[in-house]
This record gives structure tokens, C-alpha cells and sequence, in this order.
């Protein structure tokens, strides 16, 4: 890691020398990317031959990051996946990277978990954030998710109705141990579209909790009404 280059097009950006001394074309990718304790989404996949170099970056996303909060990076921790560009066989996954910046210790993040608590249990906290009538692919509803059991999750949505129509919105996050996401579900706007509403003013559903890595469930919650003004 040399240097962070907070002007990048799609967000800040850290900038990589990559050295491949090995045997194998090597693609390399960035997973459960977390900063100031927040999971983030990033863009990187930097492909690099036997035996050379490369100069790449990886993009913090500055919608996830103004999502979360996150003003001022202070630490990116990281897990890097890498594997054989030429066959996609596994070549090796890194343990946890802590990158610290000159403003780590002098820092704080701040967590806002202001909003409708929906669920508390075993750790793991979920707060609606509201309603974004206006999404991309439909309304999406704002999530504030914390993590404070000793397991990696995966949160999902259930069964799921808006003003009492079904839906099947678009949800699936994940929060390592510790951590912290500020993520969206989305109602497609088919479903608004089929079902001939014009505003939601009341979403019920439930939340499916597991394990990311063994997928035993961890939390199947019984019907959450929430309601929008």
C-alpha cells in the first residue's frame, strides 16, 4: 500500500504495488472490506502476470462511505483473495490487513444508530435508517446493522409485504464479527408497478440471520412492522 488519493472519480482511492514472484498469472480481489469499523463496498481486480508488476487501486465507493458516515478514513482493514487468472483455481486468501493512515489515535468515528430499532438479539442490532422513495431500481429502505456476536453473519429478508402486498425485495449483507454496514433493501418498482401503490407507508417482514461461513441460521425473526410517514 503507498498512498490514499482522495480525488478519485468513484471515490478515495488506495493506491497498490503489486509484485508477482511466482510461477502463476495471478488475479487478485479485495473481500469484507471494512473502514473506521464500517463494511464498505470497493472496487478492485488486478490481473498480473509471472514475474511482473502492477500499479493498481482499490475505489472506496463514496456513496457507501457518505452511507456510513465516514469522512475521514483512519483504517481499512481488508482480506485479499487471490487466485490463478488462467484456470480461477485458488491460489491463496490472506489473513485480516490492517492499513492504518496518519490520523489513526487522533480519530474517532462516530456511530449513528438513530432510527426505528427493529431488532436486538445475540449482538446483533438492526435499525431502519427510513425510506428512499426515489432508488435506482425501486424504493429502498436504509438499514443500520451492527455485529457485536462472535460470528460472521449474513443478514436477508424473509417473507415481506408493502401496504400489505407481497413483495420480494432485494436484500443480503454481510457484517463480519465486530463490524458495522449501512445497507439497503430494495423493493423493486415491478412489484410497486403490479400492485398499484404510490407510496409505501408500512413494510413488514422478517429477518433470516446465518452464519456466512457455515450457514447454520442464527436468528429467524418473527413479522417486524415498520411504518413510514
Amino acid at each position: 500500500a503507498k498512498s490514499l488519493n482522495f480525488t478519485g472519480l468513484l471515490g478515495p482511492e488506495l493506491n497498490l504495488l503489486i509484485e508477482n514472484d511466482s510461477d502463476k498469472n495471478i488475479t487478485i480481489q479485495a473481500q469484507n472490506v471494512s473502514v473506521n469499523g464500517y463494511m464498505v463496498s470497493t472496487v478492485f481486480s488486478a490481473d498480473v502476470p509471472s514475474g511482473k508488476k502492477a500499479n493498481d487501486t482499490i475505489v472506496f465507493e463514496s456513496w457507501s462511505l457518505e452511507a456510513s458516515g465516514i469522512e475521514k478514513i483512519a483504517e481499512i482493514e481488508l482480506y485479499l483473495n487471490i487466485f490463478e487468472t488462467d484456470t480461477w483455481d485458488d491460489y491463496a486468501l490472506s489473513d485480516k490487513i490492517t492499513i492504518p493512515t496518519s490520523i489513526l489515535g487522533s480519530y474517532t468515528q462516530e456511530v449513528d444508530r438513530s432510527g426505528i430499532k427493529v431488532l436486538e438479539e445475540g449482538g446483533i442490532t438492526i435499525i431502519c435508517k427510513g425510506i428512499d422513495h426515489k432508488g435506482f431500481l425501486g424504493p429502498e429502505i436504509m438499514f443500520f446493522i451492527e455485529n457485536n456476536s462472535d460470528k460472521n453473519i449474513t443478514v436477508q429478508v424473509g417473507s415481506a409485504s408493502a401496504n400489505g402486498f407481497a413483495i420480494d425485495p432485494v436484500f443480503s449483507s454481510e457484517v463480519l464479527s465486530g463490524k458495522r454496514i449501512v445497507d439497503s433493501m430494495t423493493v423493486l418498482q415491478s412489484d410497486i408497478d403490479e400492485n398499484e401503490i404510490e407510496t409505501i407507508t408500512e413494510i413488514e417482514l422478517s429477518f433470516v440471520i446465518f452464519d456466512t461461513e457455515t450457514f447454520d441460521d442464527i436468528i429467524k425473526s418473527e413479522p417486524i412492522t415498520i411504518e413510514f410517514d
